[in-house]
């Protein structure tokens, strides 16, 4: 009888497929978190100015200290002041996107404005590479109301900062990738291995031999490039 072929089948790509995918969203697990060296300088209570003469608060990290205008009681990390009232532009932190100069923090859905017309207030917070850890805020330009249609009834309140806090982004985007790499590999190997064991009743890796043969194989591509390179022919192989 012939001995089981040692490629990919498409029932062993399909798990190999599911076990990235979980590896993506453990990778996510702790995106409405803020990086745990963030907690100090970016957990406290900032304040300026908005483009309408009114004043906000931000904390980045955390929910505001005394609360925003009468929702004391609320979760709120972005509020616009004015003389005698507040609004909270922006809820508990939602996700944190790192890039190679700048974090970008999304957050849940603010205080809604009831209108008419109806919009929902949503925020995030842009630190861009720069300064020192105290990040150094511009004044926030408060959407109007034709941005806020032309944004499905959403008014977005952007508010950018400055801060070498953003400047750290590229080395956590690139340990996430890392880790998602990592948990691939791991959830490939103890995954198949399972799978061996409950389809054919031993323990083993489907595709063990393959991996094992690899490193001669590539060793072999490496000296075959270097050969064309300078000219000379690899072929190990006698003409018929």
């Amino acid at each position: 009888p012939s001995s089981p072929s040692s490629h990919p089948s498409s029932s062993t790509l399909l798990l190999l497929l599911l076990s990235l995918t979980l590896s993506l969203l453990l990778s996510q697990a702790r995106a409405g978190l803020c990086p745990s060296s963030f907690e100090g300088p970016l957990g406290t209570d900032f304040a300026g100015d908005c483009d309408d003469g009114s004043s906000f608060e931000v904390n980045i990290c955390n929910q505001l200290s005394r609360g925003c205008g009468l929702e004391v009681n609320k979760v709120c990390t972005l509020c616009q002041e004015w003389g005698g009232g507040g609004a909270c532009l922006g809820g508990a932190l939602a996700s944190v996107s790192t890039y190679s100069r700048k974090i970008i923090f999304d957050y849940k859905a603010g205080q809604e404005i009831t209108g008419p017309p109806k919009f929902q207030r949503q925020s995030r917070v842009v630190l861009k590479c720069g300064g020192n850890d105290v990040p150094v805020f511009e004044t926030l330009h408060l959407a109007t109301t034709a941005e806020c249609q032309s944004f499905n009834n959403n008014c977005l309140y952007t508010l950018y900062g400055i801060s070498n806090l953003g400047c750290n982004g590229g080395v956590a985007g690139g340990l996430v990738f890392l880790l998602v790499i990592l948990s691939g590999a791991v959830l490939y190997a103890v995954g198949f291995v399972i799978y061996q064991k409950v389809t054919q009743g031993t323990w083993g890796h489907p595709h063990a031999e393959f991996w094992l043969s690899s490193p001669s194989m590539a060793k072999d591509g490496a000296m075959f490039i270097v050969d064309k390179i300078r000219g000379r022919s690899s072929s190990g192989y006698s003409e018929v």
